[in-house]
């Protein structure tokens, strides 16, 4: 396959005198700039007893430095700044955001300020609130999640190597760290010379060079730090382990080792995974899957790593075939592969699809960063993608067959997972040792060309996003017709919205309605699932469905080449699926089972729950029942489809490179003779309940307890919604809410704790916010989480300070919201649910600027009722129960995940 679309994808990088490599991607699509910052450090790197210190430094790098008070965050999101976070992963860390233009000199300014001065506003105190905040996060990983890959890495790395250790690190290193630890980790790992900026967006190379210079001059290099040197694994034999979990059927998983320098070799096998786990005449997925053969399910995956990469394939015994019998098919499915490779027209048709997504992923200054990032941290090349884009399109069947013999044919690690009480977990060998550095970094330039006494004022706000051009017209069956011209890209981009969601399942049964859009790719009047995955294929179409309560989207994506192949296929499946019987078998067959793991995991529950609480049993509320399963039958689905969707009452959006005229066409021949016959009216929603409630649902021994609040709100109205955007910011919508700074930075219970309210475009509206609290604090939390509440809307109301940082960062905010086609998209379907201007989200903050300290606190009273909140609390009831019983808040009722009142 030819490159279909050349890539402009220049990356400049240069290095400061301090080491600082700096990468620069220029793209003036929208008036935002990602600002990413990766350190060459992580859970790999941690010595003997300082396991979890990099993901420490994810968070503590957030605290006050020498020159700041106060959170990262504030200021940031006062800016404007979009997705401000970090990760820790085993090799790197990594701390970004997407900022306004104009913010870009504040968000330098920090970044260099915490990689300088973080150590002179670190504190006992500050380490120990940081320390229960991550005790919180790590209650909230499921250990049985984690258990079979923590034995992969001790079964298949050496005793001690840097990959057998969790990013999260133990408890016991924890909290043994010192303060003079941690100051000794940052001066070692967290210099210039050990780190790599990353500049995507609205900026060009020589505005690079000024700021960076002048922002990161002064910043230490650092030492050159201690790397802990590590084989990659190699095996001599095969090795088969057999270890037991809880699970409903076996899960036969292969491991081979790849060289972690083989970077053709990792991109054509990734492609090889591909054409593995997607049903073709040559893969394993037509050979292992499917009735009658022995596995339900098939996966393949690549781990990259800096010291090891690791080639997986895993298989899902189907119920009663026994596990000799299905590893002996996955031995001959696999030895057919490597002897024959895949079919060279399904192996394009991936390509295609392949290179589809790397175009998308162009548009997002987000994407571009951390591509730019990765290439330079595994391979030391910031266009690697430029590279894995050609192998990728000039891919045949004899390369993958070859780079697969070549790897595959090797000795491989197996792990089987049988259902079973699991046996315990040995402890990891210890890490080697290595020495921090304890000597006080010096500048690289001695004189500092920055005030670090204050943060720079941001510039003037480039407030105008650049929508497309927008026509919306109407066909002759009613179906809306909105086209959006973007001719930058060959891409064209397509969403039927249906007014029908979730919310219809009572009129045939549970899953119906996901079901039935769902299952429009198992086959049609006129093609099986197999034909549609070939059209699919060749033309490199790529479907997707999204379902929401009241809306469901069935979404298609081409190049503008196969625009046509793709209105022909969309409009087959959409229109004439035949839901095959065996699907709807297997479907009711599985319903114990998805009963059995909802009833396995009470949190998960809380807002299904608080949805009843607040709905009723009624369209909206409605809870699973053990006790009368309705199956779903064809004729539910042949309904469904008939009464509910069709071309009027629907919406059509298509974007990208097309004319108007064009998408009219299309849509005229594919869907102009399409009607619903007999929609189903909506239902009426309930008038808000007046009185509060307490629903208390037991989990025994849990660590922590989820919390959820909720109630209903008034409909939206376009006059208020701006007021309550800022009402919403400030008590559970932003990290620094309200409510989340008391509970998590004030007092360290919980991971995090926030909420918002629905938009929905019809009717009532639901306000929720949840988190998880220490179980010993559920009762403490109930009580600071109602005194927020009241105080809000009495004798706390939200001040002219926040009013100000709030209604900012909500403006500042608007371009980096519409970084990319998906979130346009977004943003016009829902400015034409609400009956508003198209490109009304281009415009938003003009009206938040309207917003007033007298509107918005009008609008909080009208909004949240604190003497009306429904909350929901999943915990240990034997531990919480009495205490929230105490409370006195509201009346306290007992009852299982099903809603059935127990007391």
């Amino acid at each position: 396959m030819a490159v279909a679309h050349p890539i402009r994808f220049d990356v400049e990088r240069f290095t400061l005198p301090n080491g600082l490599t700096v990468l620069v991607h220029s793209n003036r699509r929208n008036p935002n700039i990602f600002v990413g910052v990766y350190y060459r450090v992580g859970a790999k790197d941690e010595p003997r007893g300082r396991s979890g210190f990099a993901h420490l430094f994810e968070h503590l790098m957030f605290q006050p430095t020498a020159n700041r008070t106060g959170d990262y965050l504030v200021p940031m999101t006062t800016a404007g700044a979009r997705d401000v976070n970090a990760s820790t992963l085993a090799d790197y860390t990594e701390y970004h955001q997407t900022v306004p233009t104009n913010a870009l000199d504040l968000a330098l300014w920090l970044e260099s300020d915490r990689m300088a001065h973080l150590t002179g506003g670190l504190t006992q105190r500050v380490l120990d609130e940081q320390r229960a905040v991550i005790k919180n996060e790590a209650s909230q990983t499921p250990t049985q999640v984690s258990r079979p890959e923590q034995r992969f890495q001790r079964d298949f790395y050496t005793p001690g190597h840097p990959y057998t250790r969790p990013v999260i690190g133990t408890t016991e290193d924890l909290e043994a760290a010192t303060l003079d630890e941690v100051k000794a980790w940052h001066r070692t790992y967290y210099g210039a010379g050990n780190a790599i900026l990353v500049l995507s967006g609205d900026i060009d190379v020589a505005t690079a060079r000024a700021r960076v210079g002048r922002y990161f001059a002064d910043v230490p290099r650092g030492p050159v730090p201690p790397r802990i040197a590590a084989p990659v694994p190699t095996l001599t034999a095969t090795r088969r382990v057999v270890y037991h979990e809880p699970v409903a059927t076996p899960v036969i998983t292969r491991v081979w080792s790849i060289d972690p320098r083989a970077a053709r070799d990792m991109t054509l096998l990734q492609l090889a995974g591909q054409t593995m786990t997607l049903p073709g005449p040559r893969s394993l997925q037509s050979a292992l899957v499917g009735e009658g053969k022995p596995a339900v399910h098939l996966s393949a995956q690549l781990d990259p790593g800096q010291l090891s990469t690791v080639f997986s394939l895993s298989m899902t015994v189907r119920p009663n075939v026994s596990v000799a019998t299905a590893e002996a098919a996955l031995d001959a499915a696999i030895a057919r592969y490597l002897a024959q490779g895949p079919e060279q027209r399904q192996l394009s048709a991936i390509a295609a699809l392949t290179d589809q997504s790397l175009l998308r992923d162009m548009q997002d200054n987000v994407n571009v960063g951390l591509q730019m990032a990765v290439g330079a941290l595994y391979m030391d090349d910031p266009a690697t993608l430029l590279r894995q884009r050609d192998w990728t399109a000039g891919a045949t069947s004899a390369q993958l067959r070859e780079v697969a013999g070549r790897w595959l044919s090797r000795p491989f690690y197996q792990q089987t997972i049988l259902p079973g009480e699991p046996e315990p977990l040995p402890p990891a060998a210890p890490a080697p040792d290595a020495t921090l550095s304890t000597a006080t970094p010096t500048t690289a330039d001695p004189t500092p060309v920055v005030d670090r006494s204050r943060m720079p004022e941001i510039g003037p706000f480039k407030d105008k996003v650049p929508f497309p051009k927008i026509i919306r017209t109407r066909l002759a069956n009613g179906m809306t017709l909105i086209v959006a011209e973007r001719h930058d890209l060959p891409i064209v981009d397509v969403d039927v919205r249906f007014p029908v969601g979730t919310q219809a399942n009572h009129r045939y049964a549970p899953g119906a309605v996901q079901q039935a859009f769902g299952w429009m790719s198992a086959g049609t009047t006129h093609a099986d699932e197999a034909r549609l995955t070939s059209e699919r294929e060749r033309s490199a179409i790529v479907l997707d469905a999204h379902i929401g309560a009241t809306t469901s989207d069935f979404t298609w994506s081409t190049l503008t080449r196969n625009v046509d192949a793709g209105f022909a296929l969309a409009a087959d499946m959409l229109r004439n699926p035949v839901y095959p019987q065996s699907r709807i078998d297997a479907y009711n067959q599985g319903a114990s089972a998805r009963l059995a793991a909802y009833a396995a995991q009470p949190q998960g529950a809380a807002g299904l729950l608080l949805a009843n609480a607040l709905w009723g049993d009624g369209p909206g509320g409605k809870l699973p029942d053990p006790g009368g399963l309705r199956p779903l039958t064809r004729t539910m689905l042949t309904d469904f489809h008939r009464r509910e969707l069709g071309g009027d009452g629907a919406t059509l959006l298509v974007m990208g490179d097309i004319t108007p005229a064009e998408a009219h066409r299309l849509a005229e021949r594919h869907f102009g003779d399409w009607r619903r016959n007999a929609p189903a009216a909506v239902p009426v929603m309930p008038a808000p309940a007046a009185a509060p409630r307490i629903i208390l649902v037991d989990a025994p021994g849990a660590p922590q307890s989820q919390i959820t609040i909720g109630q209903l709100v008034p409909p939206h109205a376009i006059d208020r919604r701006p007021a309550e955007v800022i009402a919403d910011m400030t008590l559970a919508g932003e990290f620094d809410s309200r409510i989340n700074a008391n509970l998590r930075q004030g007092k360290s219970w919980t991971y995090g704790f926030e909420g918002s309210i629905a938009d929905t475009a019809h009717g009532p509206r639901a306000f929720s916010a949840t988190g998880a609290i220490e179980t010993d604090r559920t009762a403490d939390a109930m009580r600071e989480i109602q005194r927020e509440l009241t105080a809000f809307v009495t004798t706390r109301p939200i001040t002219a300070t926040e009013l100000k940082a709030r209604r900012s960062a909500a403006i500042r905010a608007v371009p980096a919201g519409l970084n990319g086609d998906a979130a346009v998209m977004q943003a016009i379907l829902r400015a034409n649910d609400h009956g508003r201007p198209l490109d009304d989200a281009g415009r938003a903050g003009d009206a938040l600027a309207k917003v007033t300290l007298e509107t918005v606190n009008r609008v909080a009273r009208e909004t949240f009722r604190p003497g009306a909140m429904t909350w929901i609390v999943v915990g240990d009831l034997a531990t919480i129960e009495a205490s929230i019983r105490g409370l006195n808040l509201a009346p306290v009722e007992v009852r299982d995940v099903y809603g059935r009142r127990l007391r």
